[in-house]
């Protein structure tokens, strides 16, 4: 078990499932503390208990859908906000459509544009 004194943050968004949640894994692994975002609340709760129960670290969950404008913003004020210092940043969220373009619908093109796009210059 890593030391819980360790005061290195890693912030990781789209943290409740796959890719993210095994990043948060490993960085609980190595001590971090760790702030998770993502749309399931639930699920990232879970997670979290997890996380400190078995590597005896800080975990702060954030629900947010960062498709959504000013979502990247609220997360910023929201972790300012617990006096939270990120040393690590994994922007893991995204989504991708598939299908041709005339087909699809335009607000599912803005929400991948915001997320994959915007939220990440945010």
């Amino acid at each position: 078990m890593a030391s819980p004194t360790n005061t290195r943050t890693a912030l990781i968004t789209g943290a409740s499932h796959g890719i993210g949640y095994e990043f948060a894994r490993l960085f609980a692994r190595d001590g971090y503390r760790l702030i998770l975002v993502a749309r399931d609340k639930e699920s990232m709760d879970q997670h979290a208990d997890h996380l400190r129960q078995n590597f005896g670290i800080d975990v702060h969950v954030f629900a947010r859908d960062l498709s959504l404008p000013a979502a990247a913003d609220e997360l910023y004020r929201a972790v300012m906000a617990q006096a939270l210092t990120v040393d690590v940043l994994i922007n893991n969220a995204g989504f991708c459509l598939f299908g041709n373009f005339d087909t699809t619908y335009l607000a599912r093109e803005v929400g991948m544009l915001q997320l994959n796009v915007t939220a990440l210059m945010e």
